[in-house]
C-alpha cells in the first residue's frame, strides 16, 4: 500500500498534476532526541515497546493534506498520495479523477480546486476522529462503569505513558482496553488506608512500568475520563 500511495504521488509530481498528497514535516528537535528516533529507526518492529512508541509520538509532527508534494518523515518517502482506497476515502477519488483524466486527454482539477478540497477533507478528518473517538470511548467508560457497579475491587492492568505531574497524577493507558485514564497516586494524602503497604515513591515512577493492580476511583461518562487509584501508589 505505501509502495502504491508512493508511486502514485511521484508520478503526480513528475507529471506536475494537482493532486492530494498527505505530508508530514520532520520536526527540529535537540541532539537527545535525534539520537533516540534514530535508535528507533534501527530496531525491528517486535523491538519496539509501549513507551518507545508512545516517546516516539511526542516528537512526531501531524499529518496533513496539501497540493503541494512533499516528504512524510514517518513513512519515509518523498511524497505520498493516497490512491488505493477510493471506497472509503474521498481523497483517493479525486486522485483517480485526476490520474484518468490525465491519461486519457480529460480536464483536471487546478490546483486551486485541490487546495479547497484539502481544507475540506482535513476538517471532514477531524471532525470524523472526535466522534469516533468519542463513540468508542463512550461504550468502553459505559461498560467500566458496569463493572465498577458489580464489582468494585475489579483490579485492572495499566501502563504508564508519561511522568508523574506535580500533583501526583500519572497519565496510564488500559491495558486491556487501550483506554487512556489517569491514576490518582496517594503521595500526598496524609490519611493512608493501609500503612502497612510500601508506597512506591513519584520519583520510581517510570514510562513503560506495569501497574496490575489499579481500581477504577471514578468514571464521568460524559466527561469521558477515568480516574484509577492503586494500593501500591
Amino acid at each position: 500500500m505505501i509502495m502504491s500511495n508512493s508511486v502514485a504521488a511521484q508520478f503526480f509530481k513528475r507529471n506536475e498534476i494537482p493532486a492530494v498528497f498527505r505530508i508530514q514535516n520532520k520536526l527540529v528537535t535537540s541532539e537527545p532526541v535525534a539520537k533516540f528516533l534514530e535508535d528507533i529507526k534501527k530496531k525491528n518492529l517486535q523491538e519496539i515497546s509501549l513507551a518507545d512508541s508512545n516517546t516516539m509520538k511526542k516528537y512526531l509532527g501531524s499529518t496533513y493534506l496539501t497540493s503541494v508534494p512533499s516528504a512524510h518523515y514517518s513513512l519515509g518517502v518523498e511524497c505520498y498520495s493516497t490512491v488505493t482506497s477510493p471506497l472509503r476515502r474521498f481523497n483517493d477519488v479525486i486522485n483517480h479523477w485526476q490520474l484518468q483524466n490525465f491519461l486519457t486527454n480529460g480536464r483536471i482539477f487546478e490546483k486551486n480546486n485541490i487546495d479547497f478540497c484539502c481544507l475540506h477533507l482535513m476538517l471532514k478528518e477531524q471532525f470524523n476522529k472526535e466522534i469516533g473517538n468519542k463513540i468508542s470511548g463512550f461504550y468502553i467508560y459505559k461498560y467500566l462503569n458496569q463493572l465498577q457497579a458489580e464489582k468494585e475491587t475489579q483490579k485492572l492492568r495499566c501502563i504508564v505513558t508519561s511522568a508523574p505531574s506535580s500533583d501526583g497524577l500519572v497519565q496510564v493507558i488500559l491495558l486491556d482496553f487501550g483506554v487512556r485514564s489517569v491514576l490518582h497516586t496517594s503521595q500526598f494524602n496524609l490519611k493512608d488506608s493501609d500503612p502497612s503497604i510500601k508506597k512506591i515513591q513519584l520519583s520510581e515512577i517510570s514510562v513503560g512500568d506495569i501497574i496490575d493492580d489499579a481500581i477504577i476511583e471514578d468514571v464521568d461518562l460524559i466527561d469521558g475520563t477515568i480516574v484509577l487509584t492503586s494500593p501500591r501508589y
